[in-house]
C-alpha cells in the first residue's frame, strides 16, 4: 500500500512525558543574510539563521500550561490548621484574630463550623501573602453551615496574618481556618524549559519531529460557551535548534 496522506488521527505529541495534547505545530523559519552590490538590482543573499518555534494545545485539565509561561516551579499546597477557632462576631459585629500558624504552605484557605451550626451568615477577610510574596486579601462569604461543614476561598496564601470577621452567627462554636492540601500555584520566576516529541504515523510512512529544551514565550486560555470544551494554548521556541532538533522521516 502506499502512503497518499496523513491527517490528525496519524498524529501523536508526547510533552514532558504525558502524551496530553490535542494540537501541536511546529514553525521554521530560515532568515537571510543579504549584502548591497552596486552594479547590481540585487542584493546578493546567503541562508541566514534557523529558528524554530511551535504552539500545542491541551484540554483544560488544570492550568499547569498556562502557569509554565510566568515559572518553572509549581508550589503544591499542604494541609494544616492556622487556628484553632474563630469565635463568631454576632450580628453586626466585627472581631479580628491573629493566627495561630501563619505558613498557609501556598493553600487556598478553608473554614469549618465546629462543634456549633452558623445560623447567619457574614463574611471573613483573609490577610496575608501571595506566592510572590506580595501583600494579598480576600473576601470570603461565610454562609449558614452546620456542623464540620466547610467553605473555601479561591486565592492562594503563601502566609495568612490574620482573619477579620463581620456579622456571621454562631451559638457557642468556633470557625476553624486551615490550609488545603493539593492547591498549586507558580510564582514568577524562570520560564519552565521541556522536550517535545511529535509524529504522524499511518503504519506506511511517518513524519517524527523531537525538540528539547524548549521553553514557553505565550500562554493563552479563553472561557467560552457550554458547548465547547476549554483549552490551554502555549507558545513555545528551542534554545537551540542547532543542538536540539531532529527531523526524520520514512
Amino acid at each position: 500500500m502506499t502512503a497518499t496522506h496523513f491527517t490528525g488521527v496519524d498524529g501523536v505529541v508526547d510533552f514532558g512525558g504525558v502524551i496530553a495534547i490535542s494540537e501541536f505545530s511546529v514553525d521554521i523559519t530560515r532568515g537571510v543574510a543579504a549584502h548591497p552590490r552596486s552594479g547590481h538590482w540585487s542584493d546578493f543573499q546567503v541562508p541566514g539563521k534557523i529558528s524554530v518555534a511551535g504552539a500545542l494545545k491541551r484540554i483544560m485539565i488544570d492550568g499547569s500550561l498556562l502557569g509554565y509561561v510566568v515559572g518553572d516551579t509549581a508550589e503544591t499546597g499542604g494541609a494544616g490548621t492556622l487556628h484553632a477557632g474563630l469565635t463568631a462576631p454576632g450580628a453586626a459585629g466585627e472581631s479580628v484574630t491573629d493566627m495561630s500558624e501563619t505558613n498557609s504552605q501556598s493553600s487556598l484557605i478553608k473554614f469549618t463550623a465546629l462543634t456549633a451550626a452558623i445560623t447567619a451568615a457574614g463574611i471573613a477577610v483573609i490577610y496575608g501573602t501571595d506566592i510572590n510574596d506580595s501583600t494579598q486579601v480576600e473576601i470570603v462569604v461565610i454562609p449558614t453551615l452546620g456542623i464540620n461543614e466547610t467553605v473555601t476561598g479561591k486565592r492562594i496564601f503563601k502566609t495568612v496574618t490574620h482573619v477579620a470577621a463581620f456579622d456571621w452567627v454562631q451559638e457557642g462554636g468556633t470557625l476553624k481556618v486551615s490550609s488545603v492540601a493539593g492547591a498549586s500555584g507558580i510564582a514568577v520566576g524562570n520560564a519552565k524549559f521541556f522536550d517535545v516529541d511529535g509524529y504522524v504515523d499511518n503504519n506506511v510512512n511517518d513524519i517524527h519531529i523531537l525538540m528539547d529544551n524548549c521553553f514557553p514565550t505565550s500562554g493563552k486560555f479563553a472561557f467560552t460557551d457550554a458547548d465547547t470544551i476549554l483549552s490551554d494554548e502555549l507558545a513555545f521556541a528551542m534554545r537551540d535548534p542547532d543542538a536540539d532538533l531532529s527531523i526524520t522521516y520514512v
